[in-house]
Formats: structure tokens, C-alpha cells, sequence
């Protein structure tokens, strides 16, 4: 997960390991979402993919990614 330099500093540490990433940047004072995008693509597992996730080789997984922009065009998450 990548979050902004310029927003990560205004999330508290302990939010970091009860919130998604998405929640993460939502309840940051002053920031305004302009624009969030999902892509998700279903594929099988690879070698590294199985041994990471300890699940059969060739098993079904789901790739998330995500995106959100402030007003100005930046990237705030991916």
C-alpha cells in the first residue's frame, strides 16, 4: 500500500493496524477525495503466489488494485 508522503503523516500509527487503506485516508482532516478507481482481476496462483498465500498452485486469486486522487489529480493510495 502506498499513501502520500504528504497525507501519511496525519494518520495516527495505531489506525494503521485496525483500518483498511481506504478508511485509512478517508478520515483524514482536510483531505477531499475526488476520485477513487478499482481494478480487480481474477487469475490462479503462481509458484510465489501458492507459497505466500499457502494455498494449491493454479488456485483461484482475486488482484486488487486502487486508486485515489485529491481535487489537484494526485495519487493520495494505491
Amino acid at each position: 500500500v502506498f499513501i502520500s508522503e504528504k497525507w501519511a503523516n496525519k494518520i495516527p500509527r495505531a489506525a494503521f493496524t485496525n483500518k483498511t487503506a481506504l478508511k485509512l485516508v478517508a478520515d483524514i482532516d482536510g483531505l477531499t477525495i475526488a476520485d477513487v478507481e478499482q481494478i480487480m482481476t481474477i487469475g490462479v496462483a503462481d509458484l510465489v503466489a501458492s507459497d505466500a498465500l499457502q494455498i494449491p498452485l493454479n488456485a483461484p486469486v482475486a488482484q486488487i488494485e486502487r486508486y485515489v486522487t485529491d481535487p489537484e489529480g494526485l495519487l493520495v493510495l494505491f
